[in-house]
């Protein structure tokens, strides 16, 4: 059932820092760190690189996510030597030669869902039958496929053709 499945929390900070102070090309989406070179970073979006207008032209802005499935503790970005531990790795990763400045740093409780293996087999009877008692209903939910923005869209589009 839905209220089987298991979440991970994360937490999520937007730092700014002077390009000039940034080693690595940040010119791209971002970057995923694999779980053996991390202790709780789980990536970086470079989001000055995507959208130039949310940081000043001298400026970079990077969102960063930590926590998850497999560094739980690390979601807690509210916890100063966290917070400490997350920016030593991210300049280590990106070749930060000044400490960037924290703009914000939020914890989300059970924010991406961990299918459990099979998770989609044993939804779909159930879901095929909500839709055939009530066409009209259609649910574009993470706890149904997919937690992105990419996979959002995709189901929002599905459920609009659907109910035309």
């Amino acid at each position: 059932s839905i209220a089987r499945i298991p979440y991970a929390s994360i937490g999520v900070m937007h730092l700014g820092i002077s390009r000039t102070q940034v080693d690595q090309d940040v010119n791209g989406f971002g970057v995923l760190i694999p779980p053996h070179l991390s202790k709780g970073l789980l990536g970086v979006v470079f989001s000055s690189s995507s959208f130039p207008e949310r940081a000043p032209a001298e400026k970079h802005l990077f969102t960063c996510f930590s926590g998850g499935a497999l560094f739980p503790r690390f979601a807690e970005v509210d916890d100063e030597d966290i917070r400490n531990t997350l920016l030593k790795e991210i300049s280590n990763h990106l070749g930060l030669r000044e400490a960037p400045e924290i703009l914000s740093a939020r914890f989300y409780r059970n924010a991406i869902p961990n299918y459990p293996l099979g998770h989609r087999r044993s939804l779909s009877p159930r879901m095929e039958n909500l839709r055939l008692r009530h066409p009209k209903i259609q649910l574009v939910t993470q706890f149904v496929e997919g937690i992105g923005v990419p996979d959002r869209i995709r189901l929002a589009e599905e459920a609009a053709t659907n109910l035309l």
